[in-house]
């Protein structure tokens, strides 16, 4: 009796190192494998620019899948009024820069795609504004902004926030009589680099 009462707590303390040490193998593997990962095909470093940056991706795609999915079946042959489409602003600033500039460009030909009726392409600053709690709003009417376009149903506003190695993109629809925001999408980009 006294040997299989001792020899029971030794097994169960066998089991656990045993435990232990294949959890402390896998762990090892998986650093290894990260490590010979980077050693065979590393990263290279990420550009000081979001512009830089950008060449990296296609973004073309990025913006069908996003325009696809915010528009859903707002577009179309015969679908009525117009949109109104800024360029992409930064969150820190409400400015678009070149890569804002560049993937408004991208967001209205993905419109067209899609066959969006009438599609505007209007300047983020002179529609939006940032009301006190931080959000993005419609400042005024877009036919104020832009009268020989007459009356269009839906803005369609974009913004980006960049860090070294990623972006991320948010397009909204917005009711331009009620300012109500009517359908959100995002996307964080990967550039594929290594931050430094």
């Amino acid at each position: 009796m006294t040997f299989t009462k001792t020899f029971r707590p030794v097994t169960r303390l066998l089991n656990q190192a045993a435990v232990l040490s294949m959890v402390f193998g896998l762990t090892a593997c998986a650093s290894l494998q990260e490590t010979t990962q980077d050693f065979i095909s590393p990263k290279p470093a990420c550009k000081n620019s979001l512009e830089a940056n950008l060449q990296s991706v296609s973004l073309q795609p990025i913006m069908d899948g996003m325009t696809r999915e915010l528009m859903g079946n707002a577009c179309g042959i015969g679908t009525p009024g117009g949109f109104v489409v800024t360029d992409l602003v930064s969150m820190a600033d409400l400015k678009p820069g070149v890569a804002g500039l560049v993937m408004g460009e991208v967001t209205r030909s993905s419109l067209t795609r899609l066959n969006c009726q009438r599609v505007f392409q209007v300047e983020a600053a002179n529609l939006l504004t940032l009301n006190d709690k931080g959000f993005i709003a419609l400042s005024r009417s877009a036919t104020e902004v832009r009268p020989e376009i007459g009356p269009v149903r839906e803005a369609v506003v974009g913004s980006y926030h960049a860090w070294p190695d990623k972006v991320l993109l948010v397009l909204r629809r917005i009711n331009t009589q009620t300012g109500e925001l009517t359908q959100s999408v995002s996307r964080e980009v990967s550039f594929g680099c290594k931050a430094r």
